[in-house]
Order: C-alpha cells, then structure tokens, then sequence
C-alpha cells in the first residue's frame, strides 16, 4: 500500500507541471482567437481569455457568455420566488463579480438601478473598470471590511463565492453581507449541495466529516502550478441543507433553498435580511 500511494505522488508531482504547460498552450491560441470577438451580442466587451478562466474555470469564450446569460436568468426566477421582480430593486451588488460574466446580462436595462461589482481579483475589476462603464467596481480585501455603508443595498447575489471559503471566512463575509444589506434585503448565495456529495472527489474520512459536520473544506492545487491563478485558500466547500439552515440562519431569513437552480449545478439559497 506504501508503494501504491507513493506512486500516486510522483504521478501527480509530474502530471502538475505538464497539466500547467498544456493549459498555457491552450490559453495562447484561446487569447489569439479572442481578437476576432471582443464584443458579445449586447455590445460589451468580453475579457480576455486568461480573466474568464478565473471565473470560469474553462477558456472557452461561448460557454463562458452561455452560462452568465444562464445564470442571469436564474437570478431573474429566484427573486420571483422571494416574492420580486429584479426592477423592484435599486442598489444591487455583484459579491465576487470577476470578469462580469453574469452582471453584462443585467446591464442593459439596468433603468434606475445603481449595480455595483466587488471582487479580491484586482486585475479582473481593473479589467472592468476598463471596459465596463456604469457600475460601480471596487477591489476587497480577503477579509472584511467592505467600504460600503451600513445598509447599502436591497439585492446582492454571490454566484461561486461561498463554494470555495472555509468556515472561518465564510463566517466572516456572512456578517459582513448582514452589515452592508437593508432590512427585508435579498441574498441569493450559492453552495455545492447534497446533488453534488455522491460524485465529489472525497475519501472516506472526508465523507464522515460532512455527514457529520454538513460542512466540508476540501484543498487542492496550490502555489504556482493553481490554474486559475486564485489564493491558495480559495478552494472547494461543500454544504447541507441542515449546515445552511442552522448556521446561516442565524443571521438571515431562509426563503429557500434550490437544489442545483444555479445551471443545475450548484444549489441557490436565497435569504432575506432579518
């Protein structure tokens, strides 16, 4: 068993380094075939391949605007279910906006609404700052504070945010959303759920833990071989329902909780300030 393991590390102390070397071949021809499509169908610009990929975990530029035009509609339908229509909204923040993969979807008739996008990536909100006009984009800390007031905004979403926090700053960002959203403000925040726990690359202690816990930290690649050029901590979280309702309940209002609603993957939950 020693040796089997142990050939599982040199597998994958050499199989990083290639994965690394074929990602940047791939990415070059990506950026080189961006130059003949800088604008998607509404007229705002698309970043660049190397920025999608931090979001969007792939290069491919359609199925990065196929799954933000996907997302925002699901969006539309959440507020719907906590009793709203998106124009009912006024101050609404994009909570880890990236590259604006889901926010140019919303800007076209954005009408009185002021958006706002905040993102730890200062390059990914320099890129919108950039090219982005009409919203407000700020660069966070990885840890609160935020620089907006108490009470800020009426609608924030957070699409593959929470899915990659540990507890700690989760808890953290948790009271901060509290801090920044009106009362009778909605949140909708994303988990990886139950739908997900059979095919997640766990072991066996793992699994324990989450059947145990309802919450699962789970780290991967780190350093310089991390493809999407993230923090170290920004890894993989996995939730319960019963984590959700027990711990986020604490500070928010549980409106509902939809398992993969989000382009049915991750699950959406959608909270009210208290």
């Amino acid at each position: 068993m020693r040796e089997f393991l142990k050939s599982i590390r040199i597998i994958r102390i050499v199989g990083e380094p290639i994965r690394y070397f074929l990602f940047s071949i791939q990415r070059h021809f990506a950026e080189q075939d961006d130059k003949k499509h800088p604008i998607d169908e509404n007229g705002v610009a698309i970043p660049p391949a190397r920025l999608r990929h931090r979001v969007h975990g792939a290069l491919d530029r359609d199925s990065f605007l196929n799954v933000g035009k996907n997302v925002s509609n699901d969006l539309r339908r959440f507020v719907k279910t906590a009793g709203h229509e998106w124009g009912d909204f006024k101050n609404i923040l994009d909570f880890g906006c990236g590259s604006a993969r889901v926010m140019r979807y919303f800007l076209a008739n954005k009408g009185n609404a002021q958006y706002s996008g905040i993102d730890i990536d200062s390059a990914l909100i320099d890129w919108c700052q950039s090219n982005i006009p009409g919203v407000h984009w700020q660069t966070n800390g990885y840890h609160p504070p935020t620089e907006f007031a108490d009470n800020s905004f009426d609608l924030v979403y957070a699409i593959s945010v929470f899915t990659h926090l540990n507890e700690e700053f989760q808890n953290e960002w948790l009271q901060e959303l509290h801090r920044i959203t009106s009362p009778g403000a909605i949140l909708i925040l994303t988990v990886h759920g139950e739908p997900l726990f059979a095919n997640a690359a766990m072991n066996s202690k793992q699994r324990t833990q989450l059947a145990q816990d309802g919450f699962l930290f789970v780290t991967g690649t780190t350093g310089k071989l991390k493809l999407d050029g993230l923090p170290d901590f920004y890894q993989t979280a996995y939730h319960s329902q019963p984590y959700i309702n027990r711990v986020w309940g604490k500070l928010f209002e549980i409106v509902a909780h939809v398992p993969q609603g989000i382009g049915h993957n991750q699950n959406a939950v959608i909270l009210k300030r208290n």
